[in-house]
């Protein structure tokens, strides 16, 4: 009887597995993740391997005739994602060749389609083999098994929960201790505390600490308060380097471990996200990120610590930003993470100066830190979306596996340490403080706030309506973090965003009042939605440029401001029904807000590890000057207003200040609870300021002692 023909259930080319029928990759027998619209797009050229297949074929077949506006960008997405994935180059293809004008061509070397078995009728057998049968279906269920492991620990799933680990606080002092590193043999550990504030100090900044585990004791190592500090112990045991952020003091130190004099070896511009610094076995040379030039993204040094020479280690094209540097203690090795280009983030390993980058792995989320576990594991600190904190991971450098590290303590686990001799793992265990919306009268200044907004989750940016009746805000409330919607004195709640996102925020209105535009992160890129108040469906803005986020309106409602590029992008506008994007900024901002006149833009962005205020002229865009001086708190902690900027500044939490445009001077308008705020709004009138209140976080030092495996 004639065959039903199949399709092949597998293709098979370089390192790659491409599994058609569950739309799965496989790289060395790892499973790598690859969204579902770019496999359609790989499956459609694999399936015509040498031939053109033209831009017009691809939008027939995979995007409906109601997304023409979207195509063009939906495709060179998809096309850039498939090569990120296949390690392919647009200029020197391997697999994927683009045809100018025309379409692409997958000229890929096919080893082999594999078939499911054809199908052929056959009689009912006269007697049933169940011997047969029960030893097919346990082969299949252990290849199912099997299967399911190792896929799980591939990139893109859910990692397989290893190990328990059960930490016990090396620290339970005041504030917060942070930045654990060991001592050579494990029985100490440098950290900085910000507890310790002399009498009559206005900040609590962070100073270097030393404690022995099983004591109370500890060491201080300097007194310089600062806004932060990360050590590193040398392996001769006898000095411990770390790098300061405080303004123009920002640097490496040195400081010997029983106390002395601190001496500085290098000035620096590098943020705290590009704090971490490592030494190499010999303690001859240090492992720093900095950003050089001042506001460039940061990429990886090597320091002399006795000629002060700086060398650079070779750099990853693809690495938007690099930072965490890690030597290895067992072999010449650095680890490191390279934040994409295309989004997520990269584990790569190099031998410097002048070897080759070499990639562990491609993961999501955002990380927060590694420590080598041995010669071929890491620990790495992340926060996935859709988790509640930052979580302990255990990467393996052979294939980029990574599995959960779960742990008894709840909070976020971040900046991890270990000794491997010791066999000892530290990290900083933050404790989240709910953040609720408060309103202040500027009328009656010295009356208390008053809590508009509250619940037992965050809810932050707040931004009130023109009219000054209703207020935006960003909440999850509801689980994930979304866009919602409630009266000025924050009754009639209305969710307002449902994307089921974890990254949904930033809203704000436009000028009559009608629509919000806001950001959501999904597959590892933000995008700026539009949404009608009364219609409840968000629109996605369609621009030439991707990972755009933190969106505001013009004031005549015609221009979308945005940022694009990630954290570290330039500022843009684009008309409010989408179109082409024109840059705006120079460099890297956050947060654009249009002055009331229509000439000007401002943004915060970071100048000698400080978030400042810039403002470009839109009539000669690029043409940017710094606005009086103010060193804010945080990107979103402003608002501007007709005649001058509401902010918070970075020396005084418990204050929100104005700066006067036409005075130029900065007076203080009411003092609040010290903490860092989460968002600014000053209603239509300027009698009232929201402001979300994040409370003071603490973090303790956590300890493992037994972490061999």
């Amino acid at each position: 009887m004639q065959q039903i023909p199949r399709q092949p259930d597998k293709v098979c080319f370089g390192a790659y597995e491409i599994h058609l029928p569950t739309q799965e990759i496989f790289k060395h027998g790892s499973r790598i993740k690859l969204p579902p619209q770019a496999f359609r797009v790989l499956q459609t050229l694999v399936d015509r391997p040498g031939q053109l297949v033209t831009r017009e074929e691809f939008h027939r077949a995979l995007w409906p005739a109601d997304t023409f506006v979207d195509f063009d960008h939906g495709l060179n997405n998809a096309i850039k994602k498939i090569r990120d994935t296949l390690s392919d180059s647009a200029d020197e293809p391997r697999y994927i060749e683009t045809l100018p004008k025309l379409g692409y061509r997958f000229i890929g070397q096919i080893d082999g389609a594999s078939h499911a078995p054809a199908i052929e009728p056959k009689p009912a057998p006269v007697r049933n083999n169940a011997l047969v049968f029960v030893a097919l279906l346990i082969i299949v269920c252990v290849g199912a098994i099997v299967w399911a492991a190792r896929s799980r620990r591939s990139h893109g799933l859910a990692p397989i929960e290893s190990e328990v680990l059960t930490p016990v606080p090396f620290t339970a002092l005041p504030g917060a201790e942070i930045s654990p590193t060991f001592s050579p043999d494990g029985s100490q550990i440098a950290f900085a505390w910000n507890g310790d504030t002399p009498p009559g100090s206005l900040s609590k900044g962070f100073d270097l600490y030393v404690k022995v585990i099983g004591s109370e004791n500890l060491l201080r190592l300097t007194r310089q308060p600062s806004e932060f500090i990360n050590p590193a112990w040398s392996p001769d045991g006898q000095r411990i380097a770390f790098q300061r952020i405080s303004g123009s003091d920002t640097g490496i130190y040195i400081v010997p471990v029983l106390g002395g004099p601190e001496r500085k070896l290098l000035s620096t511009h590098t943020t705290i996200k590009g704090s971490s610094i490592s030494w190499s076995r010999d303690s001859k040379w240090i492992a720093y990120s900095d950003s050089v030039p001042l506001g460039s993204p940061h990429r990886l040094f090597l320091l002399s610590v006795e000629t002060l020479q700086q060398l650079p280690i070779h750099h990853a094209p693809e690495c938007q930003e690099e930072t965490s540097p890690a030597f290895s203690p067992l072999r010449a090795l650095v680890a490191y993470i390279c934040n994409l280009q295309s989004g997520g983030f990269a584990l790569y390993s190099i031998v410097p100066p002048d070897g080759v980058p070499q990639r562990i792995g491609t993961y999501e989320g955002w990380p927060w830190g590694i420590a080598w576990r041995d010669e071929n594991r890491l620990v790495l600190s992340r926060y996935l979306e859709g988790t509640n904190y930052d979580e302990l991971y255990e990467v393996t450098l052979s294939n980029g596996s990574i599995s959960k590290l779960r742990s008894e303590a709840s909070g976020d686990a971040d900046r991890p340490a270990t000794s491997i001799t010791a066999s000892k793992l530290a990290y900083q265990l933050r404790q989240r403080v709910n953040s609720n919306i408060w309103r202040k009268d500027r009328l009656y200044p010295q009356a208390a706030a008053v809590e508009v907004i509250a619940s037992s989750r965050e809810s932050s940016q707040p931004q009130y309506s023109p009219d000054g009746k209703y207020i935006a805000f960003t909440s999850n409330r509801g689980g994930n973090f979304e866009i919602w919607l409630s009266r000025a004195d924050g009754s009639n709640l209305v969710r307002l965003s449902n994307l089921k996102n974890a990254q949904t925020g930033t809203p704000n209105w436009s000028p009559d009042g009608s629509k919000i535009a806001f950001d959501s992160r999904q597959a590892g890129l933000f995008d700026v939605y539009i949404e009608n108040v009364s219609e409840l469906v968000p629109r996605k803005l369609v621009t030439n440029v991707a990972n755009a986020s933190t969106p505001s309106w013009s004031h005549d409602g015609k221009w979308i401001y945005f940022i694009a590029g990630g954290s570290n992008g330039r500022i843009y506008r684009c008309p409010a029904e989408g179109g082409t994007a024109i840059p705006l900024s120079k460099g890297v901002g956050w947060g654009p807000q249009e002055s009331f006149d229509g000439k000007a833009v401002y943004f915060a962005t970071e100048v000698a590890g400080k978030t400042v205020l810039t403002r470009v002229a839109l009539e000669g865009p690029g043409s940017e000057s710094l606005v009086g001086g103010l060193h804010i708190s945080w990107v979103m902690n402003w608002a501007v207003a007709r005649n001058g900027i509401y902010f918070q500044a970075a020396d005084a939490l418990d204050a929100v200040q104005f700066f006067d445009f036409a005075s130029k001077k900065t007076s203080q308008v009411f003092t609040i609870k010290k903490s860092l705020l989460v968002g600014l709004s000053v209603s239509p009138d300027g009698r009232w300021i929201l402001y979300s209140d994040l409370g003071v976080a603490t973090s303790d030092i956590m300890l493992i002692e037994n972490f061999a495996r």
